[in-house]
């Protein structure tokens, strides 16, 4: 079968991509990130109209520049973790892989300190789910972080006060921000069992 222009305009899309991660992948990885968030956000949300991709074409797209995230650790900073966020949003819009989503949850969770209010009220996109907010992502991330945190402890060796201070402070941060987020979801009735547990978190967290 002949290719059709739907073809044509996939591959070159797939080509741009290409040629922009080869060209940056020798750049700060923090950098690479934020080019990487931008192409997927030119592509998804503001298509030329003569080369709109289909929804099935964003979501491959998406996947990809999620599974070519650099593995080393990014900038821990709130910038980095902003980009990441709107990764996974756009993830869920476009009901991309579990694997896909499960990834950057992960990758969230291990800063999550350095998350903001806004980054945490992700909308729930399912027809099936009458919360506003999706409060299971966030339950999850909560929860990679603090699995996180504690292999970080558990490897902890002698004569590191220092970076003990650090993963206090983190925690603190963790801590707060969650009350701030169930302060936000307050309103919403449905959500009394899941707020019940994250507030019990939040208080273990701060203390």
């Amino acid at each position: 079968m002949a290719p059709t222009v739907d073809d044509a305009k996939h591959e070159l899309n797939r080509k741009l991509y290409d040629a922009l991660l080869k060209e940056e992948e020798d750049k700060r990885p923090l950098a690479l990130q934020r080019m990487m968030s931008s192409f997927v956000c030119s592509i998804v949300r503001k298509p030329s109209p003569l080369t709109i991709p289909s929804k099935n074409e964003q979501r491959e797209l998406i996947e990809t520049v999620i599974a070519n995230l650099p593995q080393e650790k990014t900038s821990r900073s709130s910038t980095a973790t902003r980009i990441l966020f709107g990764l996974l949003k756009t993830a869920k819009i476009l009901n991309a892989s579990e694997e896909c989503k499960a990834a950057l949850e992960k990758k969230i969770g291990s800063q999550l300190e350095q998350a903001t209010l806004d980054d945490l009220l992700i909308l729930s996109y399912s027809y099936l789910n009458e919360m506003l907010y999706n409060v299971d992502c966030v339950e999850r991330i909560l929860g990679y972080f603090l699995d996180g945190f504690e292999v970080r402890s558990a490897s902890r060796i002698e004569g590191e006060d220092e970076n003990s201070g650090v993963r206090s402070t983190e925690l603190m941060l963790v801590g707060k921000l969650i009350d701030g987020y169930l302060s936000e979801i307050a309103s919403d009735a449905k959500l009394k069992p899941k707020k019940r547990a994250l507030n019990n978190l939040a208080i273990v967290l701060e203390h």
